[in-house]
């Protein structure tokens, strides 16, 4: 928003914003045709099981669980309800916006990194991810290159350069965690 008001260059504020809140992300990839997880919002609907549920912003793993069954939900929702003390007060706002049930998405975690500018998109690497088996929505660190095929890796950054597009992440460096599924990318998170 600075760049915008002097004037200088900058990620669009819309893009890191949509970026940001993860439901208004998935949104935007469904209105641009591309694979996502399925969502919702815990009041309304279920994806069926098992899920993540996770606030709709928020930051790393933090207040997210992986659900295997409904008697397991409403003690994981009371636990997000009730943990912001596991969060610093400034952050406190934006874990209070509710609830987001998301796909519990299989397969290889990877990560896209890569810059835009002037309309075009620069990848700089597809990066492996090393998650903790006892809490599958942490991560323990990252490699490089990710392991898998070249053409696979190609796919996903097609992928990572529509889903910025679709959200309006314009201009900067972007790091895009992405789930490549039995039915192709799916994105995860995106990070502006």
């Amino acid at each position: 928003m600075v760049c915008r008001k002097l004037g200088l260059r900058g990620t669009a504020t819309d893009g890191v914003l949509t970026a940001r809140r993860k439901d208004e992300c998935r949104a935007a990839l469904e209105q641009a045709g591309l694979a996502s997880a399925r969502y919702a919002p815990a009041e309304t609907e279920e994806t069926g099981y098992p899920v993540i549920l996770k606030p709709p912003s928020g930051a790393d793993r933090l207040l997210s669980y992986v659900v295997g069954r409904a008697t397991e939900a409403a003690a994981c929702c009371q636990g997000m309800l009730t943990g912001l003390d596991a969060v610093p007060s400034q952050w406190h706002e934006q874990f209070r916006r509710g609830i987001l049930v998301e796909e519990y998405l299989v397969g290889t975690l990877v990560s896209v990194e890569l810059g835009s500018r002037e309309g075009e998109f620069f990848p700089f690497a597809v990066s492996g991810r090393f998650r903790w088996a006892e809490d599958e929505v942490g991560e323990l660190g990252s490699y490089i290159p990710a392991h898998l095929p070249e053409e696979q890796a190609a796919i996903c950054v097609a992928y990572a350069v529509d889903v910025c597009r679709a959200i309006d992440l314009d201009l900067g460096v972007f790091h895009l965690e992405i789930m490549v599924t039995d039915r192709g990318p799916v994105l995860v998170e995106g990070n502006p």
